[in-house]
């Protein structure tokens, strides 16, 4: 009799196998570990009465893609929606085969599908439109794992004199993430989980901001001023240089950039996309 870390190895890379059971005794990395085949796998996984060994042994592998899939359908429903569930269940299947879970929670099993979807999924009809949609909802599952900071109020902004506000540096919640995007995904991904009929948006420029808060997950279209400024408030920038990089974009007057700015600083402060404030001394 094998040792149990070795029959726990080979049980491991027999469920794993895309390729189904037999494979995974054939010529899988099963057969590297233990040398049993479908002649004498009875001498190691006993038949019952209504199944055989290799029905025995499949329903544990099915079982393990069919829990992988649905776990990801939660985490990516608009992909799902886009490919249709059984494209979308052969996609996944060959994503975890490929690039298999080394995290003991589940949260994590998407991080790669966006990259996995842009890169190796290369045969997958409109595929730059289901990478986009995976980078936004992988960053939603993301938002609502981070960490939870207190957020600075409004009256914490308006406090600092006016000639001062060029050497603040915002700090972002860790809770935000944002996003440039070739297409317009975020109408898209609404639309979907509200069940109304939408079409594959043309390619755009899209810029999106996804954020926790009072414990509820938003996605935000953004113009590419307000993108550029938060961008590089989240990169450590000081206001100042923020506004210059903000004002340089083509096509932005400054003077109505000028204008704008306390009313989005207001609406952030409000949504609490910021959890401190310091002053260059």
């Amino acid at each position: 009799m094998p040792e149990l870390d070795q029959i726990e190895r080979w049980l491991q890379a027999l469920f794993t196998d895309s390729d189904g059971i037999m494979a995974g005794l054939q010529h899988g990395d099963a057969c590297k570990i233990l040398p049993y085949t479908k002649e004498n796998i009875e001498n190691l996984v006993q038949p019952s009465k209504q199944l055989s060994s290799l029905e025995r042994l499949s329903i544990y592998r099915n079982m393990y893609f069919s829990r992988l899939i649905e776990v990801m359908a939660e985490e990516f429903p608009t992909v799902q929606h886009l490919l249709g569930k059984e494209r979308f269940g052969t996609i996944v299947t060959d994503y975890v085969s490929r690039y298999p879970s080394t995290h003991y929670s589940l949260t994590r099993l998407g991080c790669g599908f966006p990259a996995y979807l842009a890169d190796d999924a290369i045969d997958l009809p409109e595929r730059e439109f289901a990478a986009a949609i995976a980078m936004v909802e992988r960053a939603m599952e993301d938002v609502f794992d981070a960490p939870l900071v207190e957020p600075i109020h409004v009256e914490v902004l308006e406090a600092i004199p006016i000639k001062r506000w060029g050497d603040i540096h915002l700090q972002t919640i860790p809770a935000l993430r944002l996003m440039q995007l070739q297409y317009p995904v975020n109408p898209y991904i609404t639309a979907v989980r509200e069940k109304h009929e939408t079409k594959v948006p043309r390619p755009a420029p899209a810029y999106i901001a996804v954020y926790r808060h009072n414990y509820r997950v938003w996605r935000v279209d953004l113009d590419a001023q307000r993108f550029a400024l938060l961008s590089a408030l989240q990169r450590g920038e000081r206001l100042g240089a923020a506004l210059e990089l903000c004002a340089a974009i083509p096509g932005v007057d400054a003077v109505e950039l000028t204008g704008e700015i306390g009313a989005w600083f207001q609406e952030w402060a409000k949504t609490g996309l910021f959890c401190e404030a310091k002053l260059d001394t």
